[in-house]
């Protein structure tokens, strides 16, 4: 009888241990993507030295949506950030200070730097921007 108890025992210690370790796993996966420890494809950009064109947005802002209206129109390609998190690590990476971007931004990175930024533009500075780092545009 004693062996068949401790064996009955030894089976839901293994079991209790088994969804022990499953849980810890899970736990560090999901604290490990809450806090984005892996790292982001932006910040991948910038160390493979890319070129590219940011545009910091957030979902309330009017400009924002015209911004991103005229980017697409003129098929120019941008990765659009509004992420808190996202916008802080492009800062810290790029080190950039906190004044000198605001909501919307236009970045244009090369080389592990940022080259260029244009900060709450209207659309006359929109357009001499664009035309200045994309050539001719269209609906000036």
């Amino acid at each position: 009888m004693r062996d068949t108890e401790l064996i009955s025992l030894s089976k839901k210690i293994g079991f209790t241990l088994l969804l022990l370790i499953i849980g810890i796993i899970l736990m560090i996966i999901m604290y490990r993507n809450k806090f984005q420890l892996k790292e982001s494809n932006i910040i991948k950009k910038i160390n493979n030295n890319d070129t590219f064109l940011i545009l910091i947005t957030d979902n309330k802002c009017s400009n924002c949506i015209e911004i991103k209206n005229i980017l697409d129109e003129n098929n120019i390609d941008y990765i659009k950030i509004s992420n808190n998190n996202e916008i802080k690590k492009v800062k810290d990476k790029l080190i950039i200070e906190e004044k000198d971007i605001e909501i919307p931004s236009l970045l244009i990175v090369s080389e592990k730097e940022l080259k260029v930024s244009l900060v709450n533009p209207n659309n006359e500075e929109l357009y001499l921007f664009l035309d200045n780092y994309f050539g001719s545009l269209e609906g000036e």
